[in-house]
């Protein structure tokens, strides 16, 4: 790659970097020689303090609302001086060269708050896509099997601490394999997808969806006992009979099917099973003494 000859690179730097050079060099030569000594040891350091306070908050910004604040202070308290105490604190051209040089402070300050602040909040988007990365399913969009298992886990502590159920649905498509073999593994991903849609659109929004592997899928609804997790396999069911890939539902709860998240899991996967043996389109509940039962309802 060929590299870029100085004078370029240097044409291609802001005009503001060379003022703020320039201004940056000259203030210390101005505030120690041209004002006195109680500006350079009070007012100096009064002003610098809210405009770099302002500047980190709010930055360009909050850094021009501090100066201008400071200046319509600064001149008050001249005018104050000049009319009332008839004498100034301050020569005229003192005034104005005090003005110019916090101005231009205040501008660097701001400028240089602002890129830290747009860094900043870049590297807050760049966190979250890639937290985002680690636990949603690419082909869905739905969270994936780490982020379910994490937040099944926290929901049911939450329902411990606070007395209410959590439900949890094991769903399983009927005839993926066979969607496959005869359509193509293309046509498989949009039947997944497919699923993925109706069942987001079906639930609450606070209740979670996720893939689990394959043509596998779960959900979890906080505060919701078994009445209300058959009522939503009902409707997922309903829902999927007249698509390409029809779904089968396993469902249990916390407390009174399992004691933790592993548990609760795995009564849901054995009333799965038991859905998939009844035939396509069952919603099948676990039964904690050992068996397990189809649910009431029976789709056409």
């Amino acid at each position: 790659m060929r590299e870029k000859p100085v004078g370029y690179v240097l044409k291609k730097i802001s005009w503001k970097f060379w003022m703020a050079i320039i201004i940056s060099l000259s203030i210390p030569i101005i505030k120690e020689t041209y004002f006195p000594d109680f500006f350079v040891d009070e007012v100096w350091n009064l002003y610098l303090i809210p405009v770099a306070i302002l500047a980190y908050y709010d930055g360009l910004r909050g850094a021009l609302i501090a100066v201008i604040s400071c200046c319509m202070i600064f001149l008050a308290v001249e005018l104050k001086s000049l009319f009332i105490e008839k004498k100034a604190l301050l020569e005229t051209g003192q005034v104005f060269a005090f003005m110019f040089i916090i101005v231009w402070i205040s501008i660097v300050i701001g400028n240089i708050t602002e890129k830290l602040h747009e860094k900043e909040k870049k590297l807050e988007e760049l966190n979250l896509s890639l937290a985002e990365l680690t636990v949603v399913d690419p082909l869905t969009g739905l969270y994936n099997r780490r982020y379910l298992e994490m937040r099944l886990e926290s929901e049911i502590k939450r329902a411990k601490r606070k007395g209410y159920p959590v439900s949890f649905l094991m769903i399983d498509g009927d005839n993926f394999k066979e969607i496959n073999d005869t359509y193509g593994h293309p046509e498989g991903d949009r039947a997944l997808k497919q699923v993925a849609e109706k069942l987001r659109s079906l639930v609450r929004n606070e209740d979670i969806v996720a893939r689990y592997g394959g043509d596998e899928f779960c959900v979890v609804l906080p505060d919701a006992d078994k009445k209300v997790a058959m009522e939503v396999a009902k409707r997922l069911c309903q829902a999927s009979h007249d698509a390409k890939l029809s779904i089968s539902i396993g469902y249990a709860s916390y407390p009174a099917d399992a004691k933790n998240s592993e548990e609760l899991i795995e009564a849901a996967d054995k009333a799965l099973l038991e859905a998939k043996k009844q035939g396509k389109s069952k919603a099948v509940c676990y039964i904690p003494v050992g068996k397990v039962t189809r649910s009431k309802w029976n789709p056409a």
